[in-house]
């Protein structure tokens, strides 16, 4: 048999561990026996009253009497990390304490695991995906109204005779009282209302309780892991030590799934990446929050400079091509850096496990492997230290969209959010301005040069234009 030599400093200060622990102290072996050589002996052979030869998982030539290699007593014991660490002297059994050992090296085993069922299930769904898309972007031939700057364009191209004379109507107006003050001048009463309320409550309320509900269950999953691992006195560093996403058998769930076959595969699979489809619904309602108020800070900026409109469809005139990834870019990358995060923690938080045992045995001094002794178990694992990171994150996203929701709006401009209603209320040009298409010119919404009855007229111009009065009538 092959022996590899490990040797260690006896009683070294250095804060190298101990070459022969760290082999064997490992959640899955995959070493043979070990030859423990004590300072009394000079080798194996002649020192023969002084070798321990343990077998098998047995860990009590490590960590004492009681415990096995894969216990939380052992990997987490106190005793053993100042071992480790130099500051304690090995002394497993006879009070000598161990100068080298000789470790027995067994031939590994790698393979590639794939599954046709998984693979087939995956192409198809990304086909019907692709076939959608080349679907909308060649057959579709109706120009979308994907961008604030697309409704704009819209409305004063065909003004909606419905909300004329309604110049001020907000988002509110149209929900409480359309259909009430239809022409009627209203009272110019500049508020610059916070973020928070551009979104509508229904939407606050969804968003919040999700996040509480699923970083709260994830939380309770946290509390019941350690729980588990803990049986002895676990803190931070022990928990850190089990890794992100890495396999380790006090981590390793006992679910009733089955455990071999494609039917565990496609199982615990299912299982494994069941927290992915509810991080990506946390992910919508959190983006579609932000768009809004990246909508409600694009309206009122028509009140503050006069600019070209922001439209998905092809440019013209003094128009702008809209972002590439519909959001300005300062809130686009930083939302897709964290949504990516969030998934990877997710994926590392549960992951598939498959363990694999090989039997070898020798014949005439080589390694064979014993295929009556191969055997698999599929299950699922959870990382604490990943769900930690995933909490961290959830939250730190949550009370950034809170915090941010605070910041005030900075004109008085009626807030439209995606009402079209309200939006289109706002587009109905000055009666010198229909002869030719505004809305490729650069626009500025206030107070135009038009009066009905001598009431004075606010809307979106390409003429020059006038904050509105405060406490004046407009229609």
């Amino acid at each position: 048999m092959a022996y590899d030599h490990i040797s260690f400093k006896l009683r070294s200060k250095l804060r190298e561990p101990p070459a022969c622990i760290d082999a064997y102290v490992q959640p899955f072996q995959t070493r043979g026996s070990v030859f423990l050589v004590t300072a009394n002996g000079t080798t194996a052979a002649s020192a023969t009253a002084n070798v321990l030869r343990p077998v098998g998982s047995d860990g009590e030539w490590v960590c004492g009497a009681g415990t096995t290699l894969d216990s939380n007593s052992c990997q987490f014991s106190d005793t053993l990390k100042r071992i480790r660490s130099g500051e304690y002297p090995w002394e497993p059994s006879s009070g000598d304490a161990v100068s080298y050992c000789l470790s027995e090296r067994v031939p590994e085993r790698c393979k590639v695991q794939s599954n046709a069922y998984i693979a087939i299930i995956v192409l198809i769904i990304t086909l019907i995906k692709a076939t959608v898309m080349f679907y909308l972007a060649w057959r579709v031939s109706e120009t979308p109204l994907l961008t604030i700057g697309d409704a704009i364009a819209s409305h004063t191209r065909r003004p909606d005779d419905s909300t004329k004379w309604m110049c001020l109507a907000s988002k509110e107006d149209i929900a409480d009282c359309y259909g009430r003050w239809l022409r009627e001048p209203k009272l110019y009463e500049p508020s610059r209302p916070r973020l928070l309320f551009v979104a509508s409550k229904l939407r606050w309320f969804v968003c919040i309780i999700l996040y509480v509900l699923i970083l709260g269950i994830a939380m309770l999953f946290l509390a019941l892991g350690i729980a588990r691992i803990a049986t002895t006195s676990v803190g931070f560093q022990s928990i850190w030590d089990l890794g992100i996403g890495k396999v380790n058998p006090v981590t390793v769930l006992s679910l009733h799934t089955p455990k071999t076959g494609t039917s565990g595969l496609v199982a615990n699979s299912v299982v494994a990446n069941f927290a992915q489809p509810i991080l990506s619904l946390m992910y919508f309602l959190y983006n579609g929050i932000i768009t809004t108020f990246c909508t409600a800070m694009e309206w009122e900026s028509y009140a503050q400079h006069r600019k070209g409109l922001r439209v998905s469809g092809k440019a013209q005139g003094d128009q702008r091509s809209t972002y590439f990834l519909q959001l300005p870019y300062r809130f686009s990358l930083p939302l897709m850096t964290l949504s990516g995060l969030l998934h990877w923690l997710g994926s590392q938080s549960l992951f598939l496990v498959i363990i694999d045992t090989w039997a070898y045995s020798t014949r005439a001094g080589e390694w064979t492997l014993s295929e009556s002794d191969t055997s698999s178990r599929m299950s699922c694992g959870y990382s604490p230290m990943a769900i930690i990171f995933l909490l961290v994150t959830g939250y730190t996203m949550l009370g950034l969209l809170v915090g941010s929701s605070f910041r005030k709006l900075r004109t008085g401009m009626p807030v439209v959010a995606s009402c079209s209603a309200a939006i289109a209320a706002a587009c109905h040009l000055p009666d010198g301005e229909h002869d030719g298409d505004a809305s490729v010119a650069k626009l500025q919404w206030g107070e135009t040069q038009d009066k009905l009855h001598g009431v004075r007229h606010v809307a979106f111009s390409h003429l020059p234009v006038e904050a509105p009065e405060e406490r004046a009538f407009y229609i």
